[in-house]
């Protein structure tokens, strides 16, 4: 999942050769081109919208390439919006572009009617039943920056020797990392016991001014670390509950039962 959508061939292309499958928007002055007979044609939206409108279709997939070369294909999810959703986004372009002297074009305003993402993910691996869900993750992606920057401040640190720095960024990442392993599992607690969602924000608060209890127990034994979690756990249960907003897709939930793992090169769902 690229960030803000940003998207360029050689990122994607390098996603592909060292990383594996990625799933972001469609830019808007992004063309994409199909091979019909030996032609390579462009994609018109507005006969898109056109078509999906008159006979009532939500959603559909095709395969497109990124280049008029056609060295890049790539699955294309495409979205049919609500219309009180796209009047709203028309509302926002056109003052846009009164403040920047443009005008709305034709393919703009057909695009602003559409949802577009495209992906490398193989239909076992993500449908577009589960595509735009799926996409949502991405600001998960900038919560946790955020988290580590506002509540770890890994990003303050004094001028120090590089081998020093190296070992502040790694003891604090393996801190970030082992404590995010725990709260995962008192979230999969209150699901399993209660049906219940952890509030990770929340979370994270408490089990930092926590942190220096959890280290001496961590350090004494199994029996100490069973027994602080489980007083955090009941704690989480009264003190850290999600306040989920309305129609909003909660990431734990999307990961569990949207994302898929690959274990020893078959794909299988995620589970609590």
């Amino acid at each position: 999942m690229r960030d803000l959508a940003y998207m360029h061939l050689s990122a994607l292309r390098g996603i592909l050769q060292n990383l594996g499958d990625f799933l972001c928007r469609l830019q808007a002055n992004k063309n994409v081109y199909q091979l019909r007979g030996k032609k390579t044609v462009k994609l018109n939206f507005s006969r898109i919208v056109r078509a999906m409108t008159d006979a009532g279709i939500e959603r559909f997939e095709d395969r497109v390439f990124l280049d008029q070369n056609l060295t890049l294909q790539v699955r294309l999810f495409v979205y049919l919006l609500p219309e009180c959703v796209y009047q709203e986004r028309m509302r926002k372009a056109h003052l846009n572009a009164q403040k920047k002297g443009r005008q709305l074009g034709k393919e703009f305003k057909a695009r602003a009617r559409l949802n577009l993402f495209i992906t490398s993910a193989s239909e076992k691996l993500l449908d577009i039943q589960n595509a735009w869900k799926a996409y949502t993750l991405r600001w998960q992606i900038e919560l946790v920056f955020k988290t580590w920057k506002s509540l770890w401040k890994i990003d303050k640190v004094k001028k120090v020797k590089k081998q020093r720095l190296e070992c502040y960024i790694y003891s604090k990442l393996f801190i970030i990392v082992l404590s995010l392993n725990m709260l995962w599992i008192t979230h999969n607690l209150m699901r399993g016991f209660y049906g219940k969602n952890l509030s990770f924000y929340k979370a994270i608060k408490t089990w930092m001014r926590s942190l220096d209890r959890f280290k001496e127990a961590f350090f004494n034994g199994i029996e100490a670390v069973t027994d602080f979690l489980v007083k955090f756990f009941k704690l989480s249960c009264q003190k850290h509950l999600l306040e989920k907003k309305k129609n909003g897709n909660y990431s734990p939930e999307v990961i569990q039962d949207v994302l898929l793992l690959r274990i020893e090169g078959e794909p299988m769902p995620c589970v609590a």
